[in-house]
């Protein structure tokens, strides 16, 4: 969980350096790989951590609940 919050945390902290300077970046950098790409994969990753978070608080949040296991109504019939 600790390293999902780092890789959030990680990439939220590029994007607010390269979002304000946008425009800036995008005439200096290497054409081959596009700015828009990186800047997209970031918010990718960001969206994929808060979901795994969510998981976790999801999981935490039900595990002091038992789960029932549930038994399959087998007719006599269909043996």
């Amino acid at each position: 969980k600790q390293s999902i919050t780092n890789t959030k945390r990680h990439y939220e902290n590029q994007l607010s350096a390269l979002l304000p300077n946008y425009q800036n970046l995008l005439e200096n950098l290497n054409k081959q790989e596009p700015l828009d790409q990186h800047i997209q994969y970031c918010i990718d990753t960001i969206n994929g951590c808060e979901s795994a978070l969510l998981a976790y608080e999801k999981a935490a949040k039900y595990s002091e609940n038992e789960i029932n296991i549930v038994k399959v109504f087998i007719p006599e019939g269909d043996k």
